[in-house]
């Protein structure tokens, strides 16, 4: 007992270290991606997911409050669930992330700080050490689930799943705790208690990604093919049934799923992807652009390695016939051949549909790839006996944790845009003038301009009609975003003194 409690004491402080780092690096987060600014908006703007799109966006003098309101929640539209599903019927994703975020904006009214989507996702990480230590516990031990934990926590990783306001960080929290509900798969027998949580997972991660649907479905498929195998019929007949009907009310709940699933611009992007050939699905992972440029190579190295794993398994077989089959018939053998098939199919199908080449579609994956590292480091040190064989591994998977520091961006932190927010505390009671390439971009630097008085947007094939005297603007703040011919448009105010501030990730130019 006092081994395992002193184990457990190792985890909440393996927690508490991570929690530590990841608030240290959210301090040096400094701007948003466009997507984040739109977790804040469709959550918390009172039906009106898309500001950008008012008729009268255009060369009318915006005041500050209007994004104030869309970004945040006041006394009057707190708790208004009704807004947010109507914000996210008119978007591409299901509203069980926004509904929390509203929630606790909601409770933090008035606010819209990058501390507030941190935060959620902060204790989100905590649940997915807290679960990803329960799963390997249960396969091999709390020696190896520590280091699984200690890879994952303290990787590039986490850190891009915790900084990036996005609802990837609660979808990975699904789908991982949907892993250790399948623990039943260790028992003789499934009972209906088993399920209900697993469905009740299968409705949240439907709600909240529809990424989800493609994990569950093959971890759903294989799982039904091993009672299948197993002779288990009835509690077969139990899992299908329960799981589609997990996905039915999930539809109920959302019935704006189905069009966003086959008819939205994002479906059917995904679906024509799938059309387009399997030999292009590596259009968004690097690496199997490379593999499919040298084909011949890949198909040959592959082939190797199959064949030297099968003959590996020959050998094994035959020297230590019966530790073979008494591995292959593990039940934790099952466990671990579900969960991989299911994500090596999961990261071939996304990289074939995924809309760009990023990690946020992958991110549900890094936890999982922990389990492997966790198990193939405390495996490997299981032949050293020694009594600090725990604390080596720890200290191993560590640094295989900054080592990822070195190999993944951390792309979500915007540390250069620190200039921005200088800028914007020097120039706040500054009007700004806007002008865009493109409409819908306009909203990444919301929260910046939430701190000028007002704002006039403007495209760059309309600058001919925008007159700042108009508006009574001598001295002002101009954003110039997109492919835009900056000398061009300054050339528009040549009675004025212009000023480069910044070019970090925008342009922003004084003119007085």
């Amino acid at each position: 007992m006092l081994k395992r409690v002193d184990r457990r004491w190792i985890l909440v402080l393996i927690i508490i270290l991570q929690v530590l780092m990841m608030v240290l690096l959210g301090t040096q987060k400094n701007s948003y991606f466009i997507d984040e600014v739109a977790s804040y908006g469709l959550s918390n703007s009172y039906y009106e997911p898309f500001i950008q799109y008012r008729d009268d966006f255009e060369l009318s003098e915006i005041d500050q409050d209007v994004f104030k309101e869309y970004l945040s929640v006041d006394s009057q539209d707190a708790f208004k669930y009704d807004s947010v599903f109507f914000n996210q019927s008119k978007d591409v994703h299901p509203p069980f992330y926004y509904v929390i975020f509203h929630t606790v904006s909601s409770v933090l009214q008035h606010n819209y700080s990058k501390w507030l989507g941190i935060g959620i996702n902060l204790a989100v990480f905590i649940f997915i050490d807290i679960f990803l230590y329960a799963i390997v516990r249960m396969i091999h031990s709390e020696e190896a689930a520590l280091c699984a934990v200690t890879i994952w926590g303290f990787s590039a990783a986490a850190i891009n799943t915790v900084t990036f306001i996005r609802m990837y960080a609660l979808l990975s929290l699904m789908v991982i705790v949907f892993i250790y509900l399948h623990k039943f798969l260790f028992n003789s027998k499934m009972k209906f208690s088993d399920m209900i949580p697993i469905m009740i997972m299968m409705i949240l991660g439907s709600l909240t990604h529809y990424y989800f649907i493609i994990f569950a479905f093959f971890y759903c498929g294989f799982t039904c093919l091993y009672l299948l195998i197993n002779k288990r019929f009835k509690e077969l007949a139990l899992y299908a049934s329960l799981a589609i009907s997990a996905v039915i009310i999930a539809i109920i709940i959302f019935p704006p799923m189905i069009d966003h699933i086959f008819a939205s611009y994002r479906g059917e992007d995904s679906f024509a992807a799938l059309d387009d050939g399997l030999l292009w699905f590596g259009r968004h992972f690097k690496i199997i652009d490379i593999l499919f440029a040298y084909w011949p190579i890949a198909l040959i190295a592959f082939s190797a390695f199959t064949f030297i794993v099968i003959y590996i398994l020959y050998r094994l077989n035959k020297k230590y016939p019966l530790k073979f089959k008494a591995v292959i018939s593990d039940k934790r053998f099952a466990f671990m051949m579900i969960l991989t098939l299911t994500s090596v199919i999961y990261f071939v199908l996304i990289a074939k549909i995924a809309p760009f080449f990023t990690d946020r579609y992958i991110m549900v994956l890094f936890p999982i790839s922990a389990i492997y590292g966790g198990l193939l480091v405390y495996c490997i040190l299981g032949f050293v006996k020694s009594h600090f064989r725990l604390a080596a591994g720890m200290a191993i998977c560590v640094l295989l944790s900054i080592g990822t520091w070195f190999l993944l961006p951390m792309q979500y932190l915007y540390i250069d845009s620190d200039i921005r927010l200088q800028l914007t505390d020097v120039y706040k009671d500054l009007p700004v003038v806007y002008i865009y390439s493109d409409l819908w971009q306009t909203s990444t630097y919301f929260s910046e301009l939430a701190e000028h008085p007002s704002v006039v947007f403007v495209s760059k094939e309309n600058i001919s009609e925008l007159d700042i005297a108009e508006f009574g603007y001598d001295e002002v703040i101009v954003y110039v975003e997109g492919d835009t011919d900056d000398d061009m448009i300054m050339a528009h105010f040549k009675d004025k003194d212009i000023d480069l501030l910044t070019d970090v990730r925008t342009r922003i130019y004084h003119l007085s």
